[in-house]
């Protein structure tokens, strides 16, 4: 196991750290393991192990874990590491031994995450004592490897951390769990491909994941290089991949196809010669994977054990109790419960994924409900019935849609008390008869709701005695001008602290205003993460025109108190208040008693450049900062 000790703790980018460091052992038995150890509290824990903000800074010891298979008990992981508030997370690769399907098994005390190949199979990120977890079936492949990821924290008292499975032999036999042995675990990533899934707007798009970060450019062991990819399959022929690009991840690559893929029809994707970031050659090389071009399978269905009508009429926005795919919606659950895991009454549940137009023309979309229901298609409310009422018939108005073309759409519906009902139908151009949407139009895959990126507009200086307002947008694209027209839940991050009045955030029409408050001076770097889905690219920081995540809390400084909807007028009237933290009760005081003088000066922040000029008290105010006074 190798164990990171470091000196600081720093929030950075999603992934960084120990991407960065992926690779450095050596090919053999074990894992590689991180030790962070002096964590700030749960809500620290938490925000390193969801979002992976954790730089590791100096002061690094290294070994590996043979196997995860731990019982601390009040003691230490790790010579420099307390025994209380700390973080582990183990990375490395398991090999199938047997083909057919495995349960893996966690003991932790306290929380605990594992992922396998990239899929979250077991999250119990909560304060317990030493608590079995097992996943569902998970189907493997024998001799081939798999990325494994764990994570755990201890808060106090005992600690422990322990990963098991049953192997497909194991549970035919009807046998325990037992622990994950050393022959099977392997400390390097080596890259691979993890998954080959085609676009559900561009057919003619592929998304490919590597589980390592890979080389980009122009070089010949370059993941962007089209010639390092090939796929085959009975049709169409003359198939060919005319571009590839890395995405900002660093670990998925779009590939561009030259024709339209046959829905259902299986292919199998080459890929050889290309290499990680740090120069691991992709293993095996070649690397053939076959996957299934996009058939109509349904939408992705979530339920919720939560009663809407309690709670402001608002939709939930924690871990839903059960998910799966639905092939259309057409549900009369009548008094019963819609799902094992999910109570009859008192409940939501979303719908999302793709619906794709058979021919062109005009669609009118209708729900059925019982209770409440809403249905967006390409981001537009069509339908909006949010209310208790019993089985209930809601048309939208038309739709123009294009043959061929997908479109986003989600529905919600809640169920109060009673009978349940939830139906997705629709009329098809030409056709006045009202039918299902079948499953052949409806796609669960990926990418119902896009967000290019979660933006952050704020001051740019902030006081210590006074919240300053940071407002949290989602943006449908590059430059913002479009808000994702859909409930998101954005987690909040300020580092080295901070404490946000709302996080994390739901941002119901694209955009929300929270207020972050800082009692000492200092800088403070924004920072920001959708749930789901996640956001495309990084964060963006805005005072202003300027790009920055800095934000600059200061004791004292001037506060201008600008009224409402001045645009259009000649003049307004604007209160400057001299303000300073108070050392007694870190409120706002005045900064000093008498009278000063000030001096004033004006800058174009949004747009960055103007022609008008401003005036105080009449009098023309410079448009550059005046040279300060000695000592001021």
């Amino acid at each position: 196991m190798v164990r990171w000790l470091p000196d600081r703790l720093l929030h950075n980018l999603p992934g960084y750290a120990l991407r960065a460091n992926s690779g450095y052992m050596g090919r053999f038995g074990g894992m590689r393991a991180d030790v962070v150890g002096r964590v700030a509290g749960i809500g620290a824990v938490r925000r390193w192990a969801q979002w992976q903000l954790l730089e590791f800074q100096c002061g690094r010891q290294r070994q590996l874990d043979a196997t995860v298979n731990f019982d601390w008990g009040s003691g230490s992981p790790a010579p420099g590491i307390g025994s209380d508030d700390f973080a582990v997370r183990w990375d490395g690769m398991v090999e199938a031994p047997q083909t057919g399907a495995y349960v893996f098994s966690t003991q932790s005390d306290d929380g605990v995450r594992l992922w396998i190949n990239g899929a979250l199979v077991i999250d119990n990120w909560t304060l317990h004592g030493p608590t079995w977890d097992d996943s569902a079936q998970i189907n493997l492949v024998a001799g081939q490897r798999y990325v494994l990821r764990m994570e755990m924290f201890e808060r106090g008292g005992g600690a422990v951390a322990r990963l098991y499975w049953r192997k497909p032999s194991d549970i035919s036999a009807g046998s325990p769990r037992n622990v994950v042995p050393q022959q099977y675990l392997f400390s390097q990533v080596v890259p691979t491909v993890l998954s080959v899934v085609q676009s559900c707007t561009d057919l003619k798009t592929l998304s490919v994941s590597f589980s390592r970060p890979m080389q980009g450019g122009n070089g010949k062991d370059s993941a962007e290089r089209k010639q390092n990819y090939a796929i085959s399959g009975v049709a169409p022929s003359g198939l060919n991949i005319i571009d590839a690009v890395l995405e900002p991840d660093g670990q998925t690559v779009t590939l561009t196809l030259n024709k339209l893929l046959i829905a259902g029809n299986s292919y199998t994707l080459r890929v050889e010669d290309v290499r990680a970031s740090d120069g691991v050659l992709i293993d095996p090389n070649p690397t053939l994977f076959t996957f299934t071009a996009g058939a109509g399978n349904g939408l992705m269905a979530s339920f919720w054990n939560f009663d809407v009508v309690s709670n402001g009429n608002a939709f939930p926005t924690g871990p839903a109790a059960v998910v799966r795919q639905d092939a259309q919606v057409d549900f009369d659950w009548a008094a019963g419960s819609p799902s094992a895991g999910v109570g009859a009454d008192s409940f939501a549940v979303r719908w999302e994924g793709f619906v794709e137009a058979p021919v062109t023309g005009n669609y009118t979309f209708w729900t059925q409900s019982d209770d409440g229901v809403r249905l967006w298609v390409n981001g537009n409310l069509v339908i909006d019935n949010w209310t208790l009422h019993s089985a209930t018939w809601d048309s939208a108005a038309p739709v123009a849609l294009q043959a061929g073309q997908r479109y986003s759409l989600r529905m919600e519906m809640f169920e109060r008390g009673g009978d349940a009902v939830a139906r997705l139908h629709w009329q098809t151009p030409g056709n006045p008869v009202r039918a299902v949407v079948p499953s052949s139009q409806l796609f669960g895959c990926p990418g119902g709701v896009t967000i290019d990126h979660v933006r952050l507009l704020h001051p740019g200086v902030g006081l210590t005695c006074a919240p300053a307002d940071i407002t949290v947008q989602a943006c449908a694209n590059a430059d913002c001008s479009v808000l994702v027209n859909e409930a998101i839940t954005v987690d909040l991050l300020a580092s080295p602290s901070g404490v946000y009045s709302t996080n994390p955030v739901v941002l119901n029409s694209g955009s929300a205003v929270v207020q972050l408050r800082q009692t000492s001076p200092g800088v403070v770097t924004l920072d920001a993460a959708s749930r789901a889905p996640l956001a495309t690219n990084l964060t963006r920081c805005f005072a202003g025109a300027v790009e920055t995540c800095q934000l600059d809390f200061r004791d004292s400084g001037f506060v201008f108190d600008v009224p409402t909807q001045t645009a259009c007028k000649t003049s307004a009237d604007v209160v400057i208040r001299a303000m300073r933290t108070d050392d007694t009760t870190q409120t706002c005081a005045p900064a000093f008693t008498g009278t000063r003088t000030v001096n004033f000066w004006t800058d174009y922040m949004s747009p960055a450049s103007g022609t008008r000029q401003a005036l105080v008290n009449a009098t023309p105010v410079a448009t550059s900062a005046p040279t300060p006074m000695p000592g001021s």
